[in-house]
């Protein structure tokens, strides 16, 4: 019977038919009961031996060879993606910016990226300039080597480049360069290879090993912004959040060379104010706490009054105050700024009067005060609205003076700035002394001349 085997297949399964069919014979000769059924029993012993020989065989051949029955599945690995920020350093050289396409290699320890395109919305590659672009690539490994290159299509297409640095994975790579891409510079080449080094590396410890770990949960967003002046608002637009953000400390990855800012948001501890009220019951089991938190809303509340009040008082000093006397029909202005002294009791009580000096005429004589206000006090910056019928030339001078009136007539002037309204041209007068009848040099008078780009330094 194994004798008759036809299978197609390969010789083991032959076999494996061959043992088939003689098992179902001797099932056969046992439910027989006609006379010559020993015979049948007896070919089949004899074809066992040989069906047995064949198992013993192709099994080895089997063993030997490796093959198994049994399906084995592969399971594909899948490499994570890394973010590689890239910063790429121009020179401080004449005409050391290009304006030809720039392409950039990593050659990691694992693998490499291939050369990629370093596109930019803005002006890049220019003289003393850091662009930043983000490299999204599998895991290549440590970075230990570099290439650029460029296309040489544009007119001003020579480069110098003085460096690129890499960071990925909390580890920050410098790769130092400082030669031409040129045709016309160095060697003439437009392509460069060059090390890169590890100068940081804030890859975390590993956790110590511990049966129980107790940790804390803080919650938080962050988010890379900068403003954009065309539609006058912050965006995130070719900004994302790095690798190295912590919850004090925000990474950001930006294409683009622009000013930018991080925003965070902590998620606020829950208030419960029955039980913060509560605590205040236990004033005498721990009487310093919240004696120290009473004295410090105390305090609190007693500065936001005091602040508020001088709100208040600056409000009050705002704007400009058109001089009373000013003659309705005169229509040629001039802005007068007068600064007195941070001095103690620098401040005046009395009546001032001014006039200004061209090199034409001088104006007439005016009352600097405010009838809704006190002017001519400690540190103020008053301004007042002088008029005339005409244009005085360029100043040469002011004059001031006061009646000596009030508590406190004293006044000590720091300077007088003049500007002219039509014109905007602007004139300074320092004194920096006092107008007064026992301090300083006892007068109550002066005559301020134009101060010199000298003076100006000097006061500077």
């Amino acid at each position: 019977m194994c004798g008759a085997c036809t299978h197609d297949g390969s010789a083991h399964e032959c076999a494996h038919e061959c043992t088939d069919a003689c098992a179902a014979a001797r099932d056969a000769c046992n439910d027989d009961a006609l006379h010559g059924c020993e015979g049948a029993l007896e070919a089949c012993a004899a074809d066992d031996e040989v069906c047995a020989e064949m198992q013993d065989h192709y099994g080895a051949e089997e063993e030997s060879s490796g093959h198994h029955d049994e399906e084995t599945t592969i399971t594909p690995t899948v490499s994570a993606i890394v973010a590689y920020g890239v910063s790429v350093h121009t020179a401080d050289v004449k005409n050391a910016g290009t304006d030809a396409g720039v392409s950039l290699q990593l050659h990691g320890h694992h693998e490499t990226s291939g050369y990629v395109l370093l596109e930019s919305s803005g002006n890049s590659f220019e003289r003393r300039s850091v662009d930043y672009f983000v490299i999204e690539h599998e895991d290549m490994g440590d970075i230990y080597n570099l290439s650029v290159k460029h296309d040489n299509k544009h007119l001003a297409s020579s480069w110098l480049l003085e460096k690129v640095v890499v960071v990925a994975k909390y580890k920050e790579f410098s790769c130092p360069c400082m030669r031409w891409l040129d045709t016309s510079e160095d060697d003439g080449s437009i392509e460069r290879t060059f090390p890169c080094y590890l100068i940081a590396d804030n890859t975390p410890p590993e956790p110590p090993k511990v049966t129980d770990i107790h940790f804390n949960v803080l919650l938080f967003s962050a988010q890379c912004l900068y403003w954009d002046a065309a539609s006058d608002k912050w965006t995130d637009d070719g900004c994302e959040v790095g690798p190295l953000t912590t919850a004090t400390e925000i990474h950001c990855l930006c294409t683009h060379l622009s000013s930018f800012a991080g925003s965070f948001f902590v998620q606020p501890n829950a208030v419960d104010l029955i039980e913060d009220i509560i605590l205040f019951a236990t004033f005498f089991d721990n009487p310093v706490t919240v004696a120290m938190t009473i004295a410090i809303w105390l305090l609190y509340v007693g500065l936001f009054v005091y602040a508020r009040n001088k709100d208040r008082q600056d409000l009050t000093r705002l704007g400009v105050t058109v001089l009373e006397d000013n003659d309705p029909t005169h229509d040629y202005g001039y802005l007068v700024t007068v600064y007195t002294g941070l001095r103690r009791r620098a401040g005046t009580t009395a009546t001032v009067g001014i006039i200004l000096e061209g090199v034409k005429e001088a104006s007439d004589a005016h009352v600097l005060r405010d009838p809704h206000r006190q002017v001519m006090e400690t540190g103020g910056e008053d301004w007042f609205l002088l008029t005339a019928d005409r244009s005085l030339g360029d100043l040469t001078a002011v004059r001031l003076w006061h009646d000596n009136t009030g508590v406190s007539p004293s006044w000590y002037v720091s300077q007088v700035v003049v500007r002219d309204v039509q014109t905007s041209q602007v004139w300074f007068f320092l004194y920096n002394d006092w107008l007064a009848v026992s301090i300083g040099p006892m007068v109550i008078k002066c005559r301020l001349l134009l101060a010199t780009e000298e003076d100006l330094k000097v006061c500077a």
